[in-house]
């Protein structure tokens, strides 16, 4: 098959959606597929990621590094460009991002099947008002249209058809977020159960003041405790000067570097976020650490399943101190080689080939 991918956002570029869709266009790739990505840069490049053909296109209106506009140009080039090259199927990733607006256009106009990917499981909640009145108005219109739209939508857990159900009435497929295959060298380097790990942007939503606050009162108690903070955001700066010194704090990092760090390691998730289906709980299990979590489908489900994962009410503090301090004092055992096998690209992969397969055959 041709698929193209049309994504705001593509690795440099990290956040979850990013490594979602490079790792599934890499897989698609390697089972013999023509794999194309759309997606915006500072100028028009054409790349190549492992395989994939990475096209570059212009952006505008660049708001916090997240969301922005292709060109006029741009807008013009990938409908070109999605005829001359063939493509079969179109890969969108999330409602309210302006390329899979345009790929649910194009594939309407084109007569090409869409599969629209949703990541969130809530509408977005911000700190500005602004922000929130603006995105609930997106949702509500051309993001509810998109889901309507599109051949078929996708879920990356049950919490995000659920929503998909809320907002469009459209009935999603449970598509569940996937990681790589371990590394057999971090797994040689496995880290204590007391090096402590926050992963994920530093803005207020995602729990880094209550992850230092945990990590000084079990420091205070245990010194061999440590804490690593991988990330940055907003509040990046503010996170450093509240620190302890002996917090190490990386800001971000290559995402291999981010699996090799969680190895072995004690993931603490204090998200107050409505996340979609966090890959970082997945890559903490699948490399021999453990999670210790606020409700998030990536945890509840695991957690579920028997892996070492701990999930306590969301915001209390106190029950999130009381399992971190089980967990290091009696970590439980890993997910045995097959349910871990079950969480890998390659299997994910062929899910998602059927998928497509059934599309095209329907058209």
């Amino acid at each position: 098959m041709r698929i193209g991918f049309l994504v705001n956002n593509y690795p440099p570029h990290m956040g979850g959606v990013e490594i979602h869709v490079q790792n599934l266009a890499k897989e698609l790739h390697r089972a013999g597929n023509d794999v194309y990505v759309f997606t915006l840069g500072d100028a028009y490049r054409v790349r190549y990621d492992d395989g994939v053909r990475v096209f570059e296109l212009p952006k505008r209106l660049d708001i916090g590094g997240v969301f922005s506009l292709p060109s006029e140009r741009s807008w013009q080039h990938v409908r070109r460009k999605i005829t001359e090259l063939g493509i079969d199927v179109i890969s969108v990733h999330t409602r309210f991002f302006p390329l899979t607006w345009l790929g649910v256009a194009i594939g309407r106009w084109s007569g090409i099947p869409v599969v629209l990917t949703e990541h969130g499981s809530d509408f977005v909640v911000s700190d500005s008002a602004l922000v929130t009145v603006a995105s609930r108005l997106v949702d509500l219109t051309i993001g509810r249209w998109s889901m309507r739209s599109a051949n078929k939508v996708l879920g990356v857990s049950p919490a995000v058809t659920r929503f998909v159900h809320r907002l469009s009435g459209v009935n999603a497929q449970v598509f569940y977020n996937a990681v790589v295959e371990p590394n057999a060298a971090s797994h040689n380097l496995l880290h204590s159960p007391c090096d402590l790990m926050f992963v994920g942007r530093i803005v207020e939503g995602k729990g880094w003041r209550s992850f230092l606050r945990l990590a000084e009162q079990l420091h205070d108690d245990e010194p061999e405790v440590t804490a690593t903070v991988i990330g940055t955001g907003p509040e990046y700066d503010l996170m450093r000067a509240v620190a302890p010194a002996w917090v190490k704090i990386t800001g971000q990092i290559p995402h291999e570097d981010v699996i090799g760090r969680l190895a072995g390691a004690t993931l603490v998730n204090p998200t107050m976020l409505s996340e979609g289906f966090q890959t970082t709980v997945v890559e903490a299990v699948v490399n021999g650490g453990r999670v210790v979590s606020y409700p998030e489908p990536a945890a509840v489900v695991l957690e579920s399943e028997g892996a070492p994962v701990v999930v306590v009410p969301r915001g209390d503090e106190g029950a999130l101190e009381n399992a971190t301090r089980q967990m290091l004092s009696a970590p439980p055992e890993q997910l045995g080689e097959a349910q871990t096998r079950k969480w890998l690209w390659p299997q994910r992969a062929q899910e998602y080939s059927r998928i497509c397969v059934q599309l095209i055959q329907a058209k």
